[in-house]
C-alpha cells in the first residue's frame, strides 16, 4: 500500500471525474483516512521541506499529517524497471528503452482501466527520462542490489521513512556502502539542494545500520529531472539542517493536527 499525499492525489487526479470514480469502484482508493499522530516524512520530502518556502513547508506537514491511502504506486512499474537496470549489469540502456515501449503499448490497449493508462504512460515517461543518466549507474567495484522497503531513521523527533531503491554492497561482504533513492515527481522536482540533502539522509542511514558509507556513492536521483547528487563532503553540515527541520517540523506538527481535526468537524456538521 502506497500513501499519497492530498496534494499529490489533488495534482494527479483533479478534474479527472471519470478516473475518480473508477477508482472508487474498483477499490483503489481507500476512503478511511488515519491522522498521523506522530511526527513522519518521507526522505524525499523532507528533503523538498528544506528548500520550500514557508508556506509549501506547511503544506508538506498538512500532507503528512493527512495523507491519501492508495493501494498503487503510480511509478511502481518504473521503479522497478530501474531497480533491475541498476541491480542487473547485464541489462542494456536499448532494454529499458523497449520496456518503456511496451508500457506504451499496454497503455493503448481497449478496456483499460484509466487509472492503469496513467500508470502505464507515467512509468513509461518515467523510464525514458531516465535513459540520459543511466549508464552512470554502473558499478566496477561494488554490487547494486534491491533495497529494503521497510528502513526508517529519525531525526530531530521525526520518523524518516529512507527506503533505498537500491544498496549498494562491498563486493565479498554484506556491507552497505551506498545507496539509490529515487523521487517521482512531475509537479515538486527535487532542485540540487534538495538531492544533496536527501543523499546525505542516505549517508546517515547507511552509518546508523553498521554500514561504511561512501559519499559518491549515496546517490538521490531526481527521475524527471534526468539529475543526481551524490552526497557531499560537508555531509556533517546538511545532516544539522536536516535535525533543525526536523525539530521545526515535530514541534508544529500536533498544531497542525488540530487544525486538521478542527476543519474534519466543520464539514462533518456542515
Amino acid at each position: 500500500m502506497v500513501v499519497l499525499p492530498q496534494a499529490t492525489f489533488r495534482a494527479i487526479f483533479g478534474g479527472h471525474k471519470k478516473i475518480g470514480n473508477s477508482l472508487k469502484r474498483s477499490g483503489c482508493l481507500e476512503t478511511q483516512i488515519e491522522l498521523r499522530t506522530d511526527p513522519r516524512f518521507s526522505l524525499n520530502k523532507i528533503a523538498e521541506y528544506l528548500t520550500a518556502t514557508p508556506r509549501r513547508r506547511r503544506r508538506l506537514i498538512l500532507d503528512q499529517i493527512r495523507p491519501v491511502v492508495y493501494k498503487a504506486g503510480r511509478y511502481g512499474r518504473a521503479r522497478s524497471a530501474l531497480q533491475r537496470f541498476i541491480c542487473d549489469p547485464s541489462r542494456t540502456v536499448e532494454q529499458l528503452k523497449r520496456v518503456a515501449v511496451r508500457l506504451r503499448d499496454r497503455a493503448a490497449e481497449p478496456n483499460l482501466d484509466p487509472f492503469d493508462v496513467q500508470c502505464l504512460k507515467g512509468s513509461a515517461r518515467a523510464i525514458e527520462a531516465f535513459v540520459p543518466i543511466a549508464e552512470d549507474f554502473r558499478y566496477e567495484e561494488a554490487i547494486a542490489v534491491p533495497g529494503r522497503r521497510d528502513n526508517s531513521l529519525t531525526l530531530g523527533g521525526v520518523k524518516i521513512s529512507v527506503t533505498p531503491d537500491v544498496s549498494v554492497i562491498a563486493p565479498g561482504t554484506e556491507r552497505c556502502i551506498g545507496a539509490v533513492k529515487f523521487a517521482f515527481s512531475m509537479t515538486y522536482t527535487l532542485n540540487q539542494d534538495a538531492r544533496q540533502y536527501a543523499a546525505s539522509i542516505l549517508f546517515a542511514f547507511i552509518e546508523e545500520n553498521g554500514g561504511t558509507p561512501v559519499c559518491s556513492l549515496c546517490d538521490s536521483v531526481d527521475v524527471f529531472a534526468a539529475a543526481y547528487e551524490s552526497a557531499p563532503r560537508a555531509t556533517k553540515r546538511r545532516l544539522a539542517d536536516v535535525e533543525a527541520a526536523c525539530e521545526e517540523i515535530s514541534e508544529r506538527w500536533a498544531g497542525l493536527v488540530e487544525v486538521v481535526r478542527k476543519e474534519q468537524r466543520v464539514r462533518h456538521h456542515s
